[in-house]
C-alpha cells in the first residue's frame, strides 16, 4: 500500500517538471514566524485561569520583556520585515534596556467592565512581590489600544475581540537582571475582589 502511494506520488513530480515539482513542495514550507522567537516567546510567559462553579473569571498571560526575549523579538522583527522601523514596534520595544522591568499581559473576562486594570480607580492591584514580600508598584501601566495582526502574530495568545492588551512597567532592578528583583524569581501579582493571579520566573 505505502509503495503503490509513493510510486503515484513519484509519478505526480515527473508529470509536473522540475518547475512543477518546485511550486508543489512549496506547500508544505511552514510560513509565519520562527520556531525560535516562538520558543523563546513560550519560555518568556506565564499564564493562568481562575475559575468559580466550572466559570472563567479571570484569564491572564503575561509575557517578561527579558534581554533574551527583546533580542528575539527585534531580530524576528526584522527577519520578518527585513528592516526595524520603530514607528511600527510595540511601546516597550522602544524603550532604553535596562530602563525598566517590563511586561505585556493579556487579560480574558467575561465581564469586560471588570477588565480595567489601565484605569486610575481599577478593581485590580497589580504589583511585584520581591524576596520579602514586600510590594512594589508599577510606574506606567497602560492598555496597548492598536492591536493589529501584527501584534496578534508575534503574540498568539491575544485576541482582540475577547480581551485586552496590557503594558505595566516597574523600577529596573539595580543590576539589570529581572530575577533579581525577587531573590532569583519575578513574581507578577493580579488581586481583585475577583480572586488573585499570581506569575513566576526564575
Amino acid at each position: 500500500m505505502k509503495i503503490s502511494r509513493l510510486f503515484a506520488l513519484l509519478l505526480v513530480f515527473l508529470s509536473l517538471g522540475c518547475a512543477g515539482v518546485k511550486d508543489y513542495l512549496e506547500i508544505f514550507q511552514e510560513r509565519g514566524l520562527s520556531k525560535d522567537y516562538l520558543d523563546v516567546l513560550a519560555r518568556s510567559t506565564r499564564s493562568e485561569t481562575l475559575y468559580s462553579q466550572l466559570e472563567t473569571r479571570v484569564q491572564i498571560k503575561a509575557t517578561l520583556k527579558s534581554p533574551e526575549f527583546n533580542r528575539a523579538y527585534l531580530e524576528e522583527y526584522a527577519r520578518t520585515y527585513q528592516q526595524v522601523t520603530p514607528g511600527d514596534l510595540l511601546p516597550a520595544a522602544k524603550a532604553g534596556a535596562g530602563e525598566f522591568l517590563e511586561f505585556y499581559f493579556y487579560a480574558y473576562l467575561p465581564d469586560r467592565e471588570a477588565n480595567d486594570f489601565a484605569r486610575p480607580r481599577s478593581i485590580w492591584a497589580v504589583f511585584l512581590l520581591d524576596e520579602k514580600g514586600r510590594r512594589i508598584d508599577p510606574v506606567d501601566l497602560r492598555r496597548i489600544d492598536k492591536v493589529t495582526p501584527v501584534v496578534e502574530a508575534f503574540f498568539p495568545y491575544v485576541n482582540r475581540h475577547y480581551g485586552y492588551f496590557y503594558l505595566v512597567r516597574f523600577p529596573a532592578p539595580a543590576d539589570g537582571d529581572p530575577a533579581s528583583r525577587a531573590g532569583g524569581e519575578t513574581r507578577l501579582v493580579f488581586a481583585s475582589v475577583l480572586g488573585r493571579v499570581a506569575l513566576s520566573w526564575n
